[in-house]
């Protein structure tokens, strides 16, 4: 695969009652509250309220990032009701590099739902794209985040000071094959 190819979206990953699969436009609904969440407001970069429209020019610019070869984004969903759990996304900012995002709807969290995600998601990275490395960046505040990139094998790799904008500090985690747990 060059750069600038399209990727192909996977048939759905399932582990248990999670999976992951491309995103449909029936699932615009789901998708314009997670704005509603105050946690994914302030650490995923959602914009505040339900905007359907903002959902649709979300997926419109996954899908173009697809096609370009950037990334793939992914709806998570509760396996045997399809319901939207979370999304999950890998772009691909240098070649063989992978960068993963994601969100939870508040009813999902607690409940080993991202952790499973973003196992398939990265494990399907590494096998499929080649990906020598796979980095996520979390708020510092964000202690989820951060234990959740910490059980799934990434090592902290430093904090990024003011990375989203002054005040706005990251920090850096990256997993490499063979360390996903």
């Amino acid at each position: 695969m060059g750069p600038g190819a399209p990727l192909r979206q996977p048939e759905p990953l399932v582990d248990g009652d999670v999976a992951v699969r491309a995103w449909q436009p029936g699932d615009v609904p789901a998708l314009a509250e997670f704005g509603l969440d105050a946690d994914n407001v302030r650490y995923g970069g959602v914009a505040p309220g339900r905007a359907e429209l903002d959902a649709a020019d979300y997926l419109a610019a996954m899908e173009h990032m697809r096609r370009d070869g950037r990334g793939l984004a992914f709806a998570v969903v509760a396996a045997p009701t399809d319901a939207v759990l979370g999304a999950c996304d890998l772009r691909l900012p240098l070649p063989a590099v992978g960068e993963v995002g994601y969100l939870l709807t508040p009813a999902a969290r607690g409940r080993g739902v991202m952790s499973r995600a973003l196992r398939l998601v990265v494990a399907w990275g590494f096998a499929e794209l080649r990906l020598c490395r796979v980095q996520a960046f979390a708020s510092p505040e964000n202690v989820r985040s951060v234990r959740l990139l910490e059980r799934l094998g990434f090592a902290r790799e430093g904090l990024l000071r003011s990375y989203r904008g002054a005040g706005e500090d990251r920090v850096a985690f990256a997993v490499l094959p063979g360390e996903l747990r």
